[in-house]
Formats: C-alpha cells, structure tokens, sequence
C-alpha cells in the first residue's frame, strides 16, 4: 500500500470521526436543559407549604384539579381558559421559564401517562405544549422545590425519611 493511499485513507478516517463528534455534541446541545438565572425560585413558600397544588408563573396559573383526578391543569390569571397540560395527578407544582417540575403522585385509577403501575417521582415537562417530559427521579416523595438548577425534595420508604436532591436536567 501506498504512502499516497494510507495518507487518503487517515484522513478519511479523520473526517468521519470529526464529523460524529460534532453531531454527537450538537445532539447533546439540543437535549441539555438551560440553566435558570441565578435565584430562580420554583414556587412561593405559601403555596408550597399548602402542598404545592398551585403555581402562578407568567400569564397563568398551573394548578392540581380536585373535580379531575389532581390531573394537571392551567388557566389564565382571571380563571378563564382551564386547559388539561397533563393527566397525571400533581403536587409541588414548581414552574421556570421554560419547564414545570412537579412531585407525580400515584392516581386514583392506577394508570399513568397511560400505563399501570406506581409512577411516583419528580418530572418536568416543557411549558410551551407538546407531550414531552422527563421523570428526574423516581421516588416516592413529599415538599419538593426548585431553587435554581436544583430540585430539593423530602424522600420516603419504609426504612426512613431524608432530604434529597436533583438536578434540572436529570
């Protein structure tokens, strides 16, 4: 073999490998969560300490509704245009400029984001529309809140009671 040809052949090789590495980081780009700006705060104490049933972000409040299941709902700051964001029941509703993170509670029906089963956890679903989210952790849980990039959370099992956290971008 050639000089000529193992010089082609490098730099073929070369090429390629350069281009999946760009590709990979422009496919990592695209899924990262942004960071929220410094002293970003999910929710009031108050509401929180109420369970975090509701949560007024922008032009609406996101809230938990009792006569649907705890599903989650938003509407506009008047009351007007209640809309179904998603059917799962939700507490600690927490909201930034670009997601909601919630605490999933078990529903009634036993049956969540359409399958059976236990699905407690911490999620965050994206504000503009669309049926994607993402579970952060899966864990049955209490008190959750978003300060910064952090979600701070009470955990439980049968064995004891901590303090926990996880990141925004899971």
């Amino acid at each position: 073999m050639g000089t000529g040809r193992k010089i082609l052949i490098t730099a073929i090789i070369t090429v390629i490998g350069g281009i999946l590495i760009t590709l990979g980081i422009i496919s990592r780009l695209r899924r990262s969560v942004p960071q929220n700006p410094p002293g970003t705060v999910g929710n009031s104490s108050g509401n929180l300490n109420n369970g975090g049933l509701f949560c007024e972000y922008g032009n609406k409040v996101y809230f938990s509704n009792p006569y649907d299941n705890d599903f989650l709902y938003s509407m506009n700051l008047d009351g007007s245009n209640p809309s179904l964001v998603m059917n799962v029941p939700a507490k600690y509703i927490n909201a930034t400029k670009d997601f909601l993170y919630f605490n999933q509670v078990d529903s009634e029906s036993g049956t969540v984001f359409g399958l059976a089963g236990s699905m407690h956890g911490i999620y965050r679903k994206k504000l503009t529309g669309g049926k994607e989210y993402k579970c952060l952790d899966k864990a049955v849980c209490g008190f959750a809140t978003l300060i910064n990039d952090t979600i701070y959370y009470q955990y439980s099992d049968e064995k004891e009671t901590s303090f926990r956290s996880v990141s925004t971008d899971g």
